[in-house]
């Protein structure tokens, strides 16, 4: 492949590859050369793995280093997915404002003899990963075949088997592959709900000397997990800790910080979340990396001036957020709170539009919501009619969503108010 040169950009080369696992183990391993003049952004090889018919997973080694250096090579190897028919190496930079360069790509795959029959009574998707590590559990493609397992679990939802087959992967580690491990383990924890155990192991890999990068990523599950827990001063210490410590993470840590006050904490929270976002802010904007974590921010500040009750303020803040968000669930919950600013200020039409704007949001409890101040809207603008429909719509169609008291509660008191008023109209 010839160098190149970008800012920004993907460059990519596909190969046919075979992971049927007849009879053998396919082993691909892609080398590159790279050279680095003050890069930034998220640059790094990638291996993704395709059917007949789509994408189906990837591998990728670890982002590189900002800065400059000379040329370095690179090494890729992995275990293709079981029916993988093609591979495709893109050499990635995004949000580069440096210069990467890329020479040399090669692609070589190789096999090894499959030894242990594969388990029929074992997912086809994971069987031949199991094998691999009993025939060649020490070989470098170890890893490789562990993450095949448990990407497997995580995109199948299959959470528990997940916890389990990492809980064994860790404790038969060593070194930084069990604290890299450990960490999966008690991410897991946290996705299956079990977050005191995962505090535990959280815990004792903080007060470890880890790696740098398993540090960071330790301290802001440790924070995610205390604010699960409900246990907010020592998740905001745990955030504290890592800004304090690790200057690459402080954007994350104070965004982290500030949500936490926002999301967890009492109404007296608000006026200092707002600090600590406003604060944050410049490091987004002066972040490369940091579009997305910017519109995040914006509508976080637009979220805390609502419930500040600054009405007005937010108005715009959320219609700034709604500008520059792409179709998405954050542009969705901007709208809707949005429309509870303009029903707050008495500009009912207004926020009724905004309301029937989210007839389809994706998430179900902002369309629930939506219906629900669109009924309620209804009604305090005397049209009782199309109020009751809504109201018996929230019933059928979001029982799941909490509403069904209300609904009803609404329904009686439209129902009683029109009797009263014709048995009123009848006296006369």
């Amino acid at each position: 492949m010839e160098k190149s040169d970008w800012d920004t950009g993907w460059r990519s080369e596909r190969f046919l590859v075979d992971g049927s696992y007849q009879k053998e183990y396919p082993w691909i391993i892609v080398t590159v050369w790279v050279k680095t003049e003050n890069s930034s952004g998220n640059n790094r090889p990638v291996l993704l793995w395709y059917n007949d018919k789509e994408r189906i997973s990837n591998a990728e080694t670890e982002f590189l280093p900002h800065g400059t250096a000379d040329w370095t090579k690179l090494t890729l190897s992995a275990l293709p997915p079981r029916g993988a028919t093609a591979a495709q190496v893109s050499l990635r930079s995004d949000a580069n404002t440096g210069s990467i360069w890329y020479d040399d790509l090669t692609f070589e795959q190789t096999v090894l003899p499959i030894t242990t029959p594969l388990d029929t009574e074992e997912d086809a998707s994971t069987a031949p990963y199991h094998s691999f590590l009993k025939d060649y559990g020490e070989d470098a493609l170890a890893e490789s075949a562990q993450d095949q397992i448990l990407r497997y679990y995580e995109l199948n939802g299959k959470g528990e088997k997940r916890v389990g087959e990492l809980e064994q992967v860790y404790k038969k580690a060593t070194g930084k592959k069990r604290q890299k491990f450990r960490l999966h383990f008690a991410k897991a924890l946290m996705d299956q709900n079990r977050s005191e155990e995962a505090i535990q192991h959280l815990q004792t890999l903080a007060a470890d000397k880890t790696d740098p990068e398993i540090a960071v990523q330790t301290l802001l599950a440790l924070g995610s997990a205390y604010q699960k827990h409900q246990e907010l001063p020592k998740a905001i210490a745990a955030y504290e800790k890592l800004a304090a410590t690790y200057s690459t993470a402080t954007l994350e840590a104070n965004y982290r910080m500030g949500m936490a006050y926002l999301e967890t904490m009492p109404d007296g929270s608000y006026p200092k979340a707002h600090e600590i976002l406003l604060k944050t802010r410049p490091l987004a904007a002066n972040d490369p990396r940091g579009a997305d974590m910017l519109r995040r921010i914006d509508f976080a500040l637009a979220e805390t001036d609502y419930f500040m009750e600054h009405y007005q303020e937010a108005l715009k803040e959320f219609d700034q957020v709604i500008a520059n968000e792409p179709a998405s669930t954050i542009k969705e919950r901007a709208v809707l709170l949005r429309s509870g600013a303009l029903r707050e200020l008495n500009r009912l039409e207004e926020a009724l539009a905004g309301y029937v704007s989210l007839e389809k949001a994706q998430e179900r409890d902002v369309a629930a919501n939506a219906l629900y101040w669109r009924a309620d809207l209804l009604a305090a603008l005397g049209r009782r009619d199309e109020s009751l429909v809504l109201w018996r719509r929230l019933q059928k169609e979001y029982a799941d969503q909490g509403y069904e008291f209300s609904a009803q509660m609404a329904i009686n008191d439209l129902t009683e108010d029109h009797s009263r008023k014709t048995r009123k109209k009848g006296q006369r």
